[in-house]
Parts: C-alpha cells; sequence; structure tokens
C-alpha cells in the first residue's frame, strides 16, 4: 500500500482523472449511465472493506476512471487491481490512476456483465450504472435471478466473481431495498451473502451533486457465503461526518415475505402494520389509456360518474371538479367498470411524488357523497380487502389521515422507500397503533 508521498500522489491523479473525464464526456455520460465517484464517496466505501493482513485481488466493475479502486488499493492490503469500463474514452485515465499504486493492475474494456476470469477476486468495488434493464444473469452455482436495473446486475455479477467470504462493496441507489421488482433480487443477495454494513446518505443532491442525481444514495457491503451477524447501519449519513453505525439484527430490518429492508425503525409501542390492524391500501383502478375514452372535462348527459385524478386532491381534502382542470372530471359509469369505490370515507394518496419534494406522504381525505372512480395515480386507504374496497368510518379515517401525514409516518417510510413511487403494498407495511 502507498504511503506517505506515494499515497498523497495517488489521491491527486485519482482526482484529477475524475476532473478531467467529467469535461471531457458532458455528452457521452448519459449514454454510459456515467456518475463518476467523488473522492469523499469513494474513501467512505473503501472503508467499510473489513481490516485484514491478507493481500487480495480486488476488482472495479464500471471503473470509470479508476478512483474507487485507488483508494481502496490505498484502504487495504491490495495484490492487484483489475477495471472492467466499457466506455473506451476512460481507459486511459484509468491505467494512469491505477499505476501510481505500484501494484499490479489491469484495464479491461468490456461490458462489465460479459466478462470472465480464471481466478476469483478477494473485494469487489463499485459504483455501477443507473439504468431500467431487465436482465437475467447466471451465477457460478448455476443460479439464475432476474434483476431490473444494471445496478442490481451488476451486484450479482460481481458476486459471481468473488471467492467464499469474498467482500463487495457498492456505492447504489436505495431502490433495491423495496418494491416488489426487486424482491427475486433481494432473496438472492441474502440467501448468497451477509449483509454487513449499510449508510443511507442524508442528502439526495450533496452525493453527486455535480450530475444532478436526485436518487436516494446508499453503500452497500456483502460477504459471500458469510456468517450472518449484526447488520451495521448509518442511517441519514452526512457527507464528511463519521458514520454513525447502530448494530441491528437482520430479522428487524426485513419487512415481509419480500424482504423489503427498512434501515430505521420506529420506536415505541408494539405496533401492527396497517393491513393487520384492519385496513388496506389499494391503488385506483381507472387507468385513462383504457378507460378515459368516455371521460369528458364537464359532465354531461347519460350515467356518469365522478373522476378522482391527482389534480382533484388539494389542502388535505379533494376538490370535485378541479379548478381550471386539465384532466377529466367525469367518467361515464359504463368506462368505469369495476372501477367504482362505493360512497364513503376514504383517505387518498398520490401514487408518485414529486422528485424536488421531501415529502412523499401526503393524505388527502375523500368524503364521497355517491359512488366515485379514481385513476391509478391515487392510492385508496380503506376498511375492506384487496379485492373490496370499503369505505371507513369518519373517526378512521380522520385518524388515519392524521397518521399519513404525520413525520413519524413519513421518517418510516422513508427509511426503506427510496423512490418517488408509493406503492400500495408499502403503505400496508407501515406500522400503525392498533384500535385507531
Amino acid at each position: 500500500m502507498p504511503t506517505g508521498n506515494n499515497r498523497e500522489n495517488s489521491i491527486r491523479i485519482a482526482i484529477e482523472e475524475r476532473g478531467k473525464a467529467i469535461i471531457s464526456t458532458q455528452k457521452s455520460r448519459e449514454d454510459y449511465r456515467q456518475y463518476f465517484t467523488p473522492p469523499e464517496i469513494a474513501a467512505l466505501a473503501a472503508s467499510l472493506f473489513s481490516s485484514t493482513s491478507a493481500s487480495l485481488p480486488l476488482i472495479d466493475l464500471g471503473a470509470g476512471t479508476g478512483i474507487l479502486g485507488v483508494y481502496t488499493a490505498l484502504s487495504v492490503p491490495t495484490s492487484s487491481v483489475t477495471a472492467v469500463e466499457s466506455d473506451i474514452s476512460l481507459v486511459e485515465g484509468c491505467r494512469r490512476s491505477l499505476a501510481t499504486l505500484g501494484l499490479e493492475y489491469s484495464v479491461v474494456c468490456n461490458d462489465a456483465l460479459d466478462v470472465s476470469f480464471d481466478r476469483d477476486f478477494g473485494r469487489a468495488v463499485l459504483n455501477p450504472p443507473y439504468q431500467k434493464a431487465v436482465t437475467d444473469l447466471t451465477d457460478d452455482d448455476g443460479v439464475t435471478v432476474r434483476t431490473p436495473n444494471l445496478y442490481a446486475a451488476f451486484i450479482v455479477k460481481a458476486i459471481s466473481l468473488l471467492s467464499s467470504k469474498g467482500e463487495l462493496v457498492a456505492i447504489v441507489p436505495r431502490s433495491w431495498m423495496s418494491g416488489a421488482y426487486y424482491a427475486p433480487f433481494r432473496h438472492y443477495i441474502l440467501s448468497r451473502c451477509s449483509l454487513d454494513s449499510i449508510i443511507v446518505l442524508d442528502s439526495r443532491t450533496d452525493a453527486f451533486s455535480e450530475f444532478g442525481v436526485l436518487q436516494e444514495i446508499c453503500i452497500v457491503k456483502l460477504t459471500k457465503d458469510g456468517c450472518q451477524h449484526l447488520v451495521s447501519v448509518a442511517e441519514n449519513h452526512r457527507i464528511g461526518d463519521k458514520p454513525a453505525f447502530q448494530p441491528v439484527e437482520l430479522k428487524q430490518l426485513l419487512l415481509g415475505d419480500d424482504l423489503v429492508i427498512a434501515t430505521a425503525n420506529v420506536g415505541g409501542k408494539q405496533r401492527a402494520t396497517l393491513a393487520e390492524a384492519g385496513f388496506r391500501a389499494s391503488t385506483g383502478k381507472i387507468v385513462m389509456h383504457r378507460n378515459g375514452a368516455s371521460a369528458t372535462a364537464s359532465k354531461g348527459r347519460g350515467v356518469q360518474v365522478p373522476l378522482i385524478q391527482v389534480e382533484n386532491l388539494s389542502n388535505g381534502g379533494v376538490l370535485h371538479p378541479a379548478e381550471n382542470p386539465k384532466k377529466p372530471q367525469w367518467l361515464d359509469a359504463h368506462g368505469a367498470r369495476n372501477g367504482l369505490i362505493p360512497a364513503g370515507y376514504y383517505v387518498l394518496v398520490k401514487r408518485f411524488s414529486p422528485k424536488e419534494e421531501k415529502k412523499r406522504l401526503r393524505g388527502f381525505l375523500l368524503a364521497a357523497k355517491e359512488p366515485v372512480a379514481v385513476e391509478n395515480h391515487i392510492n385508496i386507504l380503506h376498511a375492506g380487502t384487496a379485492r373490496s374496497v370499503v369505505p371507513l368510518k369518519r373517526a378512521q379515517a380522520e385518524r388515519l389521515l392524521q397518521w399519513v401525514n404525520s413525520s413519524e409516518t413519513e421518517s418510516y417510510f422513508n427509511s426503506f422507500a427510496s423512490t418517488t413511487q408509493v406503492n400500495a403494498g408499502d403503505l400496508n407495511r407501515l406500522p400503525l397503533e392498533r384500535g385507531i
């Protein structure tokens, strides 16, 4: 491991190459989904590897200019560094960064998902591209796993390249921790690896501010074939601070059969979930491109029902018709088909929140005097089942509205839901005091 002036030189060159790449790749970064790792994040990621005297081979998938490989090799004993990068314009810069380490190194210009090697690696580090892409990967044991995003596919690939007890550190969006799409991926990594550490960054914008990234970022450490002990969790970490890790049993982090990972727990009383307390969150049934053929901005002739859209949600309640509506406000009863909900009280929650908004959960009280249709971009809290929507009692609706809009519920929701989408399944898992 370089020390003293050699260490400072390695860091300086790595930072310089990163800076040059940011300028030279302005047009191509979108194609490659490149978000070059800031030095502070690289140092934080490298610090998660276990201290050991053994000098191990390191692989960096999606290496960019090699800054992650440099910081890792400066943090733990490393015998060699193999960098894989598909963008040929970054290869020389990556070589210049790694050459300063005085270690055996190689830079492979290829798609990380296609590479193969005749040896295993003791460590893997990655800041993979973020791009929606359904990929089926088969690991070294012949197990095939479906991943919904390139960054998840990179993690599966890295696990395949590790030796038993090899360690992986990845800088990724937090979206893998929740949602049905990522459930097979979560089942896979928790069956193949121990989950050792998670750092959840405090700000959606600070981590990769140069690139305008709004995704919530986490840094996760896994050990292949590792024995699962406590998980070290640092929630709301501010860049520049020392991580404030809390040891948590894995089972305390997992929610439901989908193994949703919630990195913060609500203290206090024992809680039931929304569903366990006898309530249910469902998604509105009206999909406009299917049901909207007979939708109108104003009420016309024939049998029509009110259509509740996101623009009807205002000031904690529902205004119908909306002032100066931009969306249809009425739907032919026949077009509504089975999408109507009975008259009564409900709490509505937007299914998507704007990326620039900090608060994701916003509840709105619906007091429907007649059956209404609810559009698909809205979740409905009611007293029925997954198949049948039943209205709430007024007192229940008012208390549920208060619960949805509370800072406690918002905080808990943010501990596992990383995207702007608010899924009904996530709402059904939220803790709720019995008797509400």
